[in-house]
């Protein structure tokens, strides 16, 4: 029967002394790693010192001309004091009167402030006195044609006093007198009486046809070409009344059977 063999190591003895030097030399390989690692580092931080003296360089050399430059500037201390003395005091002055143009803008604004509110609150008196003036204005307007028509009716009135109450007995008088000079003063006085109602020619002659005074005054309207309507509204009847009246003034002036324009008529006879 066969013996079994017994195992071996893998690669003999010479494995084994190799094995054997390695671990001898571990401790040094390892050292040496770490020494690799701290040189790494430290060209690192070599390279960073380099990098960092070159800006301090740099920085030095960029102190050195703005020191230069400073040097040159402040080598008459005595103009620099002087002229920062005197920007100094433009800067003083200059406030000065910054604060005082603010001030006086302040009350410009202020004043144009108070200004704008007078001109709205006289605006709007201006509004009212508009208003007011315009109603004013339109009663004016009707108190002149009131009195306008008032006028007339004094007119009309006279002229109808003169006819009714004045000239009948003034002609009667002259027919009764039998004195020549007396004659003569009454003579005088029927041509006085004429120039004084001379304005009033218009309506006297209306007289002559007997018109009342209230149609006298329809007459004078219709003369100015009023309609019934404006007539009534004028003299505050109705058109009723109006249209009555136009009626009778055809009758006395003999025009109820004729195809005569009342208006023509009366301002023919004018």
């Amino acid at each position: 029967m066969a013996r079994s063999a017994k195992p071996r190591p893998n690669g003999g003895p010479k494995a084994l002394g190799k094995a054997s030097r390695l671990q001898a030399f571990a401790p040094d390989i390892s050292r040496h790693v770490r020494l690799r690692q701290r040189l790494y580092k430290r060209i690192a931080q070599l390279q960073k010192e380099k990098e960092a003296r070159r800006n301090l360089q740099s920085a030095l050399r960029e102190l050195e001309s703005r020191y230069r430059s400073l040097v040159e500037s402040a080598q008459n201390q005595t103009v620099l004091v002087r002229a920062q003395a005197e920007l100094k005091g433009q800067v003083r002055h200059r406030t000065s009167e910054l604060v005082q143009a603010n001030m006086e803008l302040h009350k410009e604004v202020e004043e144009r402030r108070a200004t704008e509110k007078v001109l709205r609150e006289r605006e709007a008196e201006l509004v009212t006195e508009k208003a007011n003036l315009q109603e004013t204005n339109t009663a004016l307007k009707v108190l002149l044609k009131r009195r306008e028509v008032d006028k007339r009716d004094l007119e009309e009135q006279i002229l109808y006093n003169l006819k009714k109450l004045v000239l009948p007995y003034l002609h009667k008088m002259q027919k009764a007198c039998t004195d020549e000079g007396l004659k003569a003063y009454l003579s005088i006085i029927e041509s006085n009486l004429g120039d004084i109602t001379c304005g009033f020619s218009r309506r006297l002659s209306l007289e002559f046809y007997g018109l009342s005074a209230a149609e006298l005054k329809i007459a004078n309207f219709i003369r100015q070409g009023k309609k019934s309507w404006e007539i009534a509204g004028l003299l505050n009847l109705s058109i009723r009344t109006v249209e009555a009246s136009r009626h009778n003034i055809r009758r006395k002036l003999r025009l109820d059977n004729q195809k005569v324009n009342l208006r023509t008529f009366l301002m023919s006879i004018t």
